[in-house]
């Protein structure tokens, strides 16, 4: 079942674009910051919980084939990672108290603004640090791989925030006039 989390901070959004590794394209996907403390948390937990006990009772799944909740440190299998583990990564204060959840889809997502209107690329309105509304389902696979994924549906943009990284910086900050330019 779908499970809409809410007012959650994106990092590195590769919504328009497929996100790239090693130079291959692979999903669309964000990764989204949820406080521990949070009603969100508490929802995708309870979720995921729903979604092991009913691949494990329709025999889809063994325990020891669920995906952890947890990611372990320098693991590449969890459906969150606890930002407080590695501080020197999630060095900004936003991760603090925090897990980081990243749900992907080989599908565009939808992508809207706070009034349900579609947003593009060129609105440069999605960014990693602003604040949204993302749409994720946890779902069982037991094909070639088995374990809980996490899938993006949508997100939609709620409010600007401060983005993450050093500021863009200004004409003026790069560059000083000259008038005495000889290619005026």
């Amino acid at each position: 079942m779908p499970v809409t989390l809410k007012n959650v901070t994106l990092s590195y959004p590769s919504l328009f674009k497929k996100a790239e590794y090693s130079g291959e394209e692979t999903k669309y996907q964000t990764s989204i910051i949820i406080p521990k403390d949070s009603e969100n948390y508490r929802k995708l937990k309870a979720e995921y919980d729903a979604i092991c006990q009913k691949a494990i009772d329709d025999k889809k799944l063994t325990k020891a084939q669920l995906t952890p909740w947890l990611r372990p440190l320098g693991g590449n299998k969890g459906i969150v990672q606890d930002c407080d583990e590695d501080p020197d990564k999630y060095d900004d204060s936003r991760f603090r108290g925090a897990v980081v959840a990243t749900p992907k889809n080989g599908n565009r997502p939808v992508v809207v603004d706070r009034h349900n209107s579609p947003l593009t690329e060129d609105d440069n309105a999605i960014y990693g640090g602003c604040v949204c509304n993302v749409n994720v389902s946890l779902y069982a696979y037991s094909k070639t791989y088995k374990g809980i994924g996490l899938q993006l549906n949508g997100v939609q943009k709620v409010a600007d925030a401060e983005p993450f990284g050093a500021p863009r910086m200004t004409a003026d900050d790069m560059f000083e006039i000259d008038e005495n330019d000889m290619y005026d």
